[in-house]
């Protein structure tokens, strides 16, 4: 009885499946939109948070460049001597030092635009980004035997020490 029961479900079960042939197919077809749509949204988004990362480093460095060259000569910045790396026309640099009652501001800001690849299907060819730095000179208001030390996060992130 039991096994006359299994073979019964077994070949209704095979009947089921000779029906649905080409589903999967299916599936896969309207699934291959929306995962193709994440994929171009995540390799866009990659490149502008590379470039964005890349920017947000070279204005940080720009910074403590203009900075250094402020307290050893007490020079003003010029955003005509800075320039980021992927050298571009659509690139805009400034710089300003900014003196306060105990020191001075140094800041960096800059903007540019990355060229996107998927988004142009839709109409949208680059991306703005922008980034900002600013840097305090100044006496220490506390602390005995300070060393001025500075550490990017980055760079502890990529070495690994045992």
């Amino acid at each position: 009885m039991l096994t006359q029961h299994f073979f019964a479900l077994r070949k209704q079960n095979r009947s089921i499946s000779q029906h649905d042939r080409g589903s999967i197919a299916l599936i896969t077809a309207v699934a291959f939109l929306p995962l193709s749509l994440s994929f171009a949204v995540v390799a866009d988004g990659g490149r502008i948070w590379s470039q964005k990362t890349s920017i947000q480093n070279e204005v940080e460095a720009s910074a403590l460049a203009v900075a250094q060259k402020w307290t050893t000569n007490r020079t003003v910045c010029n955003a005509s001597e800075l320039s980021l790396t992927p050298n571009t026309s659509s690139e805009k640099i400034s710089c300003a030092v900014t003196p306060r009652t105990n020191g001075v501001i140094a800041t960096v800001s800059a903007s540019s635009s990355v060229d996107l690849y998927f988004a142009q299907l839709f109409g949208r060819d680059t991306s703005s980004i922008a980034s900002t730095a600013s840097v305090r000179v100044g006496p220490t208001s506390r602390g005995v035997n300070v060393l001025p030390i500075a550490i990017s996060k980055d760079n502890l992130r990529t070495h690994h020490y045992n």
